[in-house]
């Protein structure tokens, strides 16, 4: 009888949709999913086709985290304009998701890339990687000093980036959750200048902010922090170079262990 009259049963209608048989009696006792004909001889409930779209609805708005008690009282005005209110909520949300959930698919990218880098690496010398510019914030770093100097250094810096990122908009905000941080080291035939440095998302003018141009530099992986011996450790690659950059980062292996990081060395002459 439910197919001559257009119907489907409950059981059918939970095949139909993303709710369980358990959630559409819950969606009934709210109140926002009446069944479209409740037969009088054995009390089953019947639905309509259509009404797999008011299930779908309701399944995407608990999903989206709006309360169902919202939904049912929009739903029962006689005038739609709250309920479009309630939609183009739901719009909005759904878009914040997306934003975000592709924003953490970039990061899974990235950090999966450091992973393969890690590993195909793990036993190699020296190797050239090839890199876009890159826009730096840095804070000059003392050789010289103590290691709890340091640490109050390496702290205010860390102010100083909350700051600049606090006054970003949102979008770019996003940029550092990839946290791509570390050591650069500016030599010329007088000077050798540290710094400690964040990446940014795009090129800013100021005091504090640098350009490396792009560029293949020559890499290698080691567990010490050696940017202070990258003369000897690229003598070959640097010869006859009166001035060179290099850059050392951490490179995200997967791995529990944070005492004994692995750090990718990077220089360009």
């Amino acid at each position: 009888m439910s197919r001559e009259l257009g119907l489907i049963s409950i059981g059918q209608l939970a095949k139909l949709t993303s709710a369980s048989i358990v959630s559409l009696r819950y969606y009934e006792k709210l109140g926002i999913l009446r069944p479209a004909y409740i037969s009088e001889d054995s009390g089953y409930r019947y639905y309509s086709l259509e009404q797999t779209k008011q299930v779908e609805m309701i399944c995407f708005l608990i999903e989206l985290g709006i309360p169902l008690k919202e939904y049912g009282k929009f739903a029962e005005e006689k005038d739609n304009k709250n309920f479009l209110k309630l939609l183009e909520q739901g719009d909005k949300i759904a878009k914040e998701k997306i934003q975000a959930i592709e924003k953490g698919l970039d990061l899974l990218k990235e950090l999966r890339e450091q992973v393969e880098l890690a590993d195909a690496h793990r036993n190699s010398r020296i190797y050239e990687r090839v890199f876009p510019e890159m826009y730096l914030y840095v804070k000059e770093m003392e050789r010289s000093v103590d290691e709890a100097n340091q640490i109050e250094v390496a702290m205010e810096f860390s102010k100083e980036v909350t700051g600049i990122m606090a006054k970003l908009p949102i979008s770019e905000r996003a940029f550092f959750r990839k946290m791509r941080c570390g050591c650069l080291l500016e030599s010329t035939p007088r000077t050798q200048r540290f710094f400690t440095y964040i990446e940014m998302p795009k090129r800013y003018e100021g005091k504090g902010f640098k350009v490396i141009p792009a560029g293949t530099f020559y890499c290698l992986q080691n567990e010490e922090g050696e940017i202070e011996h990258v003369s000897t450790l690229f003598h070959k690659q640097l010869k006859d170079k009166e001035s060179y950059i290099a850059l050392e980062a951490e490179i995200f292996t997967g791995k529990q262990e944070s005492t004994h990081p692995l750090y990718e060395l990077r220089v360009m002459g």
